[in-house]
């Protein structure tokens, strides 16, 4: 039209046009709404982000979003309420903004505000700007998991009547195990020292067991067949002795996969059983006597009183040999 670069209206055109080369291409949403919150300026990530819908459900297209209301559009969802309420603020506080984050479908959008001041007409406008924080919230979400899941896990290791480690692939333990093990193995020197060391410090008994175990850590790093098909060489159970106070121990082994199937690390759970085991043999002892009174029980009294006769018969009988061999032999005459 005749502009020359010195010319006012030649800048506002190149300034536009800059303006759109930077708003179109953009990932973030951004719009321009003047003093009446009509819709001026908005790029087509606006258009995604805002996912605005008419009331029959149906999505807006960028022909019938031009020159609309936008909080007429969105006077139904109750999240753009306090974004409304911020923009009629900013027609007197120039600072006034907003910043939030509101729920489009199942995307999580970060709307900010910012008012449009001019040295002469004041309030021209707001400027909005949408921000897909959607994996961010999942992020955070999901640390959020993984937070609350290592406290229940920290929790039980603290409060677990059981020892629990981890035998990594180096054969070395897991710097996380349970408290409780400590007072099973009777040592602190637990993290990062050799698996074997820890198991079997203070046992007693054949060697093989430690060798069994020796045996079996070369799976590690392999196909969990190999774990499945000679984990039965695995001892599971073992006895230490501290300072002359034996202990019976029940062990429990389980494989820990990675996504390939291959063996990962090795869990193994130990449980003192001395008190149950010294009650098991308590309980075959008094299951033998109550079998010995079951029989005489089960006997008739004549049966009983013959076997009496006889017993006390026999042990005259005995009493009586004693007696003869202890009386000294007569001396020979020459």
């Amino acid at each position: 039209l005749g502009t020359t670069p010195d010319d006012r209206y030649y800048e506002l055109v190149l300034g536009q046009e800059r303006w759109r080369a930077v708003m179109t291409p953009s990932d973030d949403g951004i719009a321009i709404l003047d003093a009446d919150n009509q819709l001026v300026e908005f790029n087509p990530s606006f258009l995604r982000l805002a996912d605005i819908r008419s009331e029959h459900g149906v999505p807006c297209n960028e022909e019938s979003l031009d020159g609309r209301d936008l909080f007429s559009l969105l006077e139904a969802d109750p999240q753009f309420a306090p974004v409304r309420e911020v923009v009629e603020l900013s027609r007197k506080k120039k600072k006034k903004k907003f910043r939030g984050v509101v729920i489009r479908g199942d995307r999580h959008i970060e709307l900010s505000t910012a008012p449009i001041h001019l040295p002469v007409k004041g309030f021209a406008g707001t400027a909005l700007t949408l921000h897909d924080v959607t994996a961010q919230k999942e992020l955070e979400d999901a640390s959020i998991e993984i937070a609350r899941k290592n406290a229940d896990i920290t929790a039980i290791l603290e409060n677990l009547r059981q020892g629990v480690f981890t035998i990594l692939p180096d054969g070395t333990v897991h710097s996380e195990y349970s408290v409780h093990l400590e007072t099973l193995l009777n040592t602190k020197e637990i993290a990062g020292v050799d698996a074997l060391e820890v198991l079997f410090q203070n046992t007693i008994g054949p060697r093989g067991q430690r060798d069994s175990v020796e045996s079996l850590l070369l799976c590690l790093g392999e196909d969990y067949l190999f774990f499945e098909v000679n984990a039965h060489i695995l001892p599971h159970e073992v006895i230490y002795d501290f300072d002359g106070c034996k202990k019976i121990v029940q062990l429990d082994w389980s494989a820990i996969l990675s996504e390939d199937e291959m063996v990962e690390k090795i869990l193994v759970s130990l449980r003192d059983v001395t008190e149950l085991r010294r009650l098991e043999q308590e309980r075959k002892e008094q299951e033998h006597k109550m079998r010995a009174i079951m029989t005489l029980t089960s006997v008739s009294p004549l049966e009983f009183m013959d076997f009496y006769i006889d017993s006390v018969a026999m042990l005259e009988a005995l009493e009586h040999s004693i007696d003869v061999d202890r009386k000294p032999m007569p001396s020979a005459r020459g």
